[in-house]
C-alpha cells in the first residue's frame, strides 16, 4: 500500500486504519513511510527503494565511496537471500557478517560526511545515512527470516503492472472499467498461486 506524499499526516492515518493494518500482527513492509510504524509487530523497509536511493547518492556524491560500498552489500545480501532453497533459514554467521559489514558502511560514511560539507548536494545522502543508522533493525529483517519479503508488498508489485500498461498503451473511459482490468489481473494471479492453467480454467 502507498500513500500519496502530499497527504497530511492525519489523513494517512486515518486512510490507512481503515483497513486490515489496524488488526495485522505481522511484519509490514513498506517505503519508509513512518505511518506505517503504528502497525504490525514489525516492519521491513523496502531494499529496492534504498537500492534506487543510494544509486542516487552516488550519483550526486561522486567523491564519497560509503554510498557504493552499501550498495554492494545490499546487492549480495540479496543474492545471498534468493539462493537460499526455499524453506531454508540464513546462517546466522553469514548475517552477523553482513550487520559486521553493515556497521562499518555506516562509520566509513559518518567520518566522510563529517570531513564533507553539508551542501544542498549531499543533504539527501547525509539523510540517507541517518536513515540508515537509525532504522538499522527495520532494514535487515529479511535476512533474520525468509518469510518476509525484502521488497514492497505483493499488492504494490501488481499494482505496477497495471500502471505500466497504462503508460503504454491504456486508455480507460472510466471507474468501472479500471476496476474490470483489475479483477481480471487479480484473477489470473490467483489461478497461477493455485497452479492451474490460465488458459483452461473455466472459473
Amino acid at each position: 500500500m502507498r500513500i500519496p506524499p502530499f497527504f497530511p499526516s492525519k489523513y494517512r492515518k486515518a486512510r490507512v486504519s481503515s483497513t486490515f493494518l489496524q488488526d495485522y500482527v505481522g511484519t509490514v513492509v513498506h517505503d519508509h513511510d513512518k505511518t506505517f510504524y503504528s502497525y504490525g509487530i514489525g516492519h521491513q523497509e523496502c531494499t529496492q527503494h534504498d537500492i534506487r536511493y543510494l544509486i542516487g547518492s552516488i550519483q550526486n556524491e561522486p567523491g564519497l565511496t560509503w554510498n557504493r560500498q552499501m550498495l554492494s552489500l545490499f546487492r549480495a545480501m540479496l543474492h545471498y537471500r534468493n539462493g537460499l532453497p526455499e524453506g531454508a533459514q540464513a546462517d546466522p554467521q553469514v548475517v552477523f557478517g553482513f550487520e559486521k559489514e553493515y556497521d562499518s558502511i555506516l562509520g566509513k560514511a559518518e567520518e566522510e560526511y563529517t570531513d564533507e560539507a553539508l551542501n544542498d548536494d549531499c543533504r539527501e545522502g547525509y539523510n540517507l545515512f541517518i536513515r540508515f543508522r537509525e532504522y538499522k533493525e527495520n532494514k535487515l529483517p529479511f535476512l533474520h527470516d525468509t518469510r518476509v519479503p525484502a521488497n514492497n508488498p505483493l499488492c504494490e508489485r501488481l499494482a505496477g503492472v497495471y500502471k505500466r500498461k497504462q503508460k503504454q498503451a491504456v486508455t480507460l473511459r472510466s471507474y468501472k472499467n479500471l476496476c474490470c482490468i483489475c479483477d481480471g489481473l487479480s484473477v489470473v494471479y490467483l489461478l497461477r498461486l493455485q497452479g492451474e492453467n490460465v488458459y483452461s480454467e473455466d472459473s
